[in-house]
């Protein structure tokens, strides 16, 4: 008994030509196997699909079966020419060849291109390094406590409510009538958080103008979480460009002070005034020079 019952045996072969009987056996496995593979495919895809509960037509299953398998070994058109003087047959294959991907042109960037594609912290380093030849790496205001005042008792306890008030409500004359009766501005909560947060926080250009150039107020400050004014002043909800530039005239190394996290004042940005501060930095290089910190490293 032979091992493959369906397969043909050199008995039923004559002239190289099985019998009728053997091919239509062969037909019948040939759609018996489809059929099979098909059911199999189905059920892996959908668990609750089994054999006993689907009728298929299996003529067109296997039909559809050999279209699927005969498409996907289909190869790219060949050229057959045949010539009427010899036998020879001359095969050109009409595919064509891969095409090679071609480096991107390398263009350089405008000015303008690159303002408008980069966020303030960037550009500032952009313009450090055309007017000082060099980028400078933030100064964690933590690792530097001498660069800024201390909190002491006098500043914590000039730190009143009726100071604050007038603070928020931007009353210059208190104030003065305040700085004139003997008492200090240059004062903040324990936290260090000092009324020139406060007033840069609000966006208050009156209050800072009076700290600075009237009561004399340091802006050489930071909370206990290394934030400046000047944090407080790129924070702020509507930008004010002259109270930013008043600081930065004041203190410029301030553009280079970082928080706990890492972050400097421009970090701080709202999204939605990039291009502001962007065009501020631009029209302002002459007053971003940055000098007491560098001067500092370079004696360590």
């Amino acid at each position: 008994m032979s091992p493959f019952p369906n397969k043909p045996n050199k008995k039923s072969i004559v002239n190289g030509k099985s019998s009728r009987s053997d091919m239509q056996r062969l037909n019948r496995l040939l759609m018996s196997t489809l059929f099979n593979n098909y059911i199999q495919r189905v059920s892996a895809t959908d668990e609750k699909l089994s054999k006993n509960n689907l009728s298929f037509n299996k003529r067109k299953i296997v039909l559809d079966t050999l279209r699927q398998l005969s498409r996907s070994h289909v190869h790219k058109p060949k050229q057959v020419n045949s010539s009427s003087n010899n036998n020879l047959i001359i095969v050109k294959d009409v595919r064509r060849p891969q095409q090679q991907s071609l480096p991107k042109k390398t263009e350089k960037r405008s000015n303008a291109e690159t303002i408008n594609s980069s966020d303030p912290s960037d550009y500032l380093q952009e313009i450090l390094f055309e007017t000082m030849g060099r980028s400078i790496k933030p100064y964690a205001a933590l690792d530097n406590e001498d660069f800024f005042l201390d909190v002491t008792a006098e500043h914590v306890t000039a730190y009143t409510h009726d100071v604050i008030a007038a603070v928020r409500e931007e009353d210059i004359q208190t104030l003065r009538k305040m700085y004139k009766d003997g008492r200090t501005m240059q004062c903040s909560n324990r936290f260090g958080e000092s009324i020139v947060h406060m007033a840069c926080r609000r966006g208050s250009v009156k209050v800072v103008r009076f700290l600075l150039e009237e009561a004399q107020v340091s802006f050489k400050v930071k909370d206990d979480y290394g934030r400046t004014p000047l944090h407080d002043a790129f924070w702020a909800k509507e930008p004010e460009k002259d109270l930013v530039k008043m600081v930065i005239q004041n203190c410029p190394d301030l553009l280079l002070v970082s928080d706990r996290r890492g972050f400097t004042p421009l970090s701080y940005v709202r999204k939605e005034h990039w291009e502001l501060w962007r065009n501020f930095l631009k029209d302002n290089t002459d007053i971003i020079r940055p000098g007491c910190l560098l001067s500092r490293e370079q004696q360590h």
